[in-house]
């Protein structure tokens, strides 16, 4: 079936940006819109722009990454140590391995302190050798702090987060 199929189904053309009444003396906790606008620029681009929920996206991936046999996923795993062999970088040989990543298991909770620790790659528990690293973690990246690179694009210095929910209001749309 591929992975296009199912992220389709979700695609989102407008968004609501809502806040709590909490700022205001009289406030009673309500939600109040303070915009509503397209999802993209009409015109911009001659494919359709989808917004869709982390959970819905790691759901996909893992159910297509699950079909092959030759992929595990592990969770609360963290990595330690990353070494990458120059020398063998370029061999394409199928059994060339230049990328060894240093992994221990941690409980639930303490994965995202330990992320940020420095452990040498004696210290790991087990060594992954690979072909590839691929780093989907997010805007403060193990990974990218490993090869020294720095983040591109926009950032802020700013709290805020993203909800994906059916809110129950009284507005007409």
């Amino acid at each position: 079936m591929g992975i296009v199929a199912p992220l389709a189904m979700f695609t989102i053309n407008t968004v609501s940006y809502l806040s709590l009444q909490h700022q205001c003396q009289s406030s009673d906790g309500s939600l109040e819109r303070q915009s509503i606008s397209a999802n993209s620029t009409p015109g911009w681009s001659r494919f359709q722009e989808s917004t869709l929920g982390q959970s819905r996206i790691e759901a996909i991936l893992l159910e297509q990454v699950l079909a092959s046999s030759h992929v595990e996923v592990r969770r609360n795993t963290v990595p330690t140590s990353l070494y990458i062999d120059q020398n063998l970088v370029q061999n394409h040989d199928q059994h060339c391995f230049p990328v060894r990543v240093g992994l221990i298991p941690v409980p639930g909770p303490e994965a995202s302190k330990a992320v940020n620790g420095d452990i040498s790659i004696e210290s790991a528990r087990e060594v992954i050798e690979a072909k590839y690293l691929l780093g989907c973690d997010g805007a403060h990246s193990w990974v990218r702090k490993q090869l020294g690179l720095k983040l591109e694009g926009a950032s802020r210095d700013v709290d805020w987060g993203v909800l994906d929910v059916f809110p129950i209001t009284d507005f007409r749309e």
